[in-house]
């Protein structure tokens, strides 16, 4: 992986609105070489029983960081928590962010419908079940601005779907069974095998990425955040193709987008890329503009699960099978 470049350090020193926003201890993660992240203590406080209140999920402010000059450095770390036998194959990750420290997951194909809230233990904290939804291939999991966690049934390896689905339900901390709003999707030109599922928080689209396709390239599509909102069907819009030839044949398997909007990550089984989005630039053109990614991470395994914290200041990685290692990427500043 890159070192942090003179230019973004530099930067950072000359600029006090990011010495003001950075607490002391991330300082000291820097001099120390620590490798967890806590993130702002005004942060810390967070609703310990039921559902979440979309107007009270906190997060960081898009002003906070300095526009992207270079890749920055993380650094790895493997606390040493292991998947259970209830999550036997996880496909997706993402950061609450209702509590920090704390993740939802899922199984891929062969679960019920279901997502699980999980602390940096893995032990599962919440169970939620979709009411009402059969899932075929559910392949990753997202949270939209407004506090919804989103399921991807969206796997079709064999390209036979005849359209793939979004399940949406509201943020919480305690197992239900709960209403789900769906997102019923169709491609215009052929039916395409996804495993990626990412939402903006600026704009509240959410955007598909393809496992594999022809070269080495894969399609990235849009879907309106007003489709988001209301549920309903779309046909999703092809934005931009990505090369990830270079993390080897199978293709993304895994993405998001951190919660201030300014890194886009997307993963293979071996590589883990990274593209640094600045504060006016939409996802589509910030991919535009380097199909093969900028910034490139070691994630230490073979993962096929990532995303970010509710800070955005750390990266969970996991791959399928019961016994599998949570691994964190923390970014040094």
């Amino acid at each position: 992986m890159q070192s942090v470049g003179r230019r973004m350090r530099a930067q950072q020193r000359r600029s006090s609105v990011v010495r003001s926003a950075r607490p002391a201890r991330h300082v000291a993660l820097v001099v120390l070489g620590a490798v967890l992240l806590l993130g702002d203590p005004a942060m810390a406080a967070a609703p310990t029983l039921g559902r979440v209140d979309a107007a009270a999920v906190v997060t960081p402010d898009a002003g906070a960081r300095p526009e992207p000059s270079s890749c920055p450095a993380w650094v790895l770390h493997i606390p040493g928590a292991t998947t259970s036998a209830t999550l036997n194959e996880v496909s997706g990750i993402a950061g609450s962010h209702a509590i920090s420290d704390h993740w939802w997951v899922h199984n891929d194909s062969g679960d019920s419908a279901r997502a699980f809230l999980v602390d940096e233990s893995l032990a599962i904290v919440a169970e939620v079940a979709l009411d009402g939804v059969t899932t075929l291939d559910v392949e990753d999991i997202a949270i939209g601005p407004d506090a919804t966690v989103w399921l991807a049934d969206v796997g079709d390896n064999l390209r036979i779907r005849p359209e793939v689905q979004l399940y949406g339900f509201a943020e919480r901390t305690t197992s239900a069974t709960v209403a789900v709003r769906t997102v019923r999707i169709t491609f215009a030109d052929r039916r395409r095998d996804v495993e990626t599922l990412m939402i903006d928080p600026r704009s509240g689209d959410g955007f598909l990425v393809e496992k594999r396709n022809a070269g080495g390239r894969s399609g990235v599509f849009r879907i309106p955040a007003g489709v988001l909102a209301s549920g309903g069907s779309v046909v999703a819009e092809e934005v931009v193709a990505i090369d990830t030839s270079t993390g080897g044949a199978v293709g993304p398997t895994g993405g998001d987008i951190s919660p201030d909007g300014s890194t886009i990550v997307i993963k293979t089984f071996t590589t883990t890329y990274l593209w640094p989005r600045g504060r006016g630039a939409a996802v589509g053109d910030t991919l535009a503009a380097s199909p093969l990614a900028p910034c490139r991470v070691a994630d230490g395994g073979t993962n096929e699960a990532i995303g970010f914290d509710r800070d955005g200041r750390r990266l969970a990685a996991l791959s399928e099978g019961a016994g599998s290692r949570l691994r964190l990427l923390a970014e040094q500043w």
